[in-house]
């Protein structure tokens, strides 16, 4: 017979039960734009390829956060977009590069309020920056575009409750 036979329904005791939780998170795409310029003396016969290097996107890790109601977490970073192009006539070829700084906010859905004053957020890049696209923009200048993904999770103190039944 299970253990809970002969147990009236209304005998329950409802306890809280306080720990560590994920209570909210948040993804988002970022994407980006840029114009670089060819030197005045070149002017583009062909784009020959891009990559993106030297990135400096946060690696999965934690930080403390302050509590708020309206719960974001800072995104900081860097990376170079490569562009190889060529010019005078496919006859030469040549690399723009561009640093772009990186420095937003990624907004969090709570699930539930956390309980206690510290808050942690485990931030990692869920897509590396890759190039959209590239395309000639006007007289001597390349337009590039950027995206990568991040996601974000907060941990805090939650209260769970719990139905448990006298001994």
């Amino acid at each position: 017979m299970p253990e809970t036979a002969g147990r009236r329904p209304g005998l329950y005791v409802t306890r809280e039960i306080i720990t560590k939780a994920v209570c909210g998170v948040g993804d988002k795409c970022f994407q980006y734009a840029r114009v670089l310029r060819l030197p005045e003396d070149q002017s583009l016969s062909r784009i020959l390829g891009t990559a993106i290097t030297r990135v400096t996107l946060p690696e999965p890790r934690e930080m403390i956060l302050p509590t708020s109601d309206d719960l974001s977490v800072p995104v900081g970073g860097s990376f170079d977009i490569n562009v190889w192009y060529s010019y005078n006539d496919r006859m030469d070829t040549a690399v723009l590069k561009d640093r772009v700084t990186v420095s937003e906010l990624l907004p969090m859905t709570m699930s539930s309020p956390p309980a206690g004053n510290e808050v942690k957020a485990r931030l990692a890049l869920t897509q590396h920056p890759e190039c959209t696209f590239v395309d000639p923009h006007g007289d001597g200048a390349v337009r590039v575009g950027v995206r990568f993904e991040l996601r974000a999770e907060v941990i805090a103190e939650t209260k769970v409750a719990v139905q448990v039944a006298p001994d």
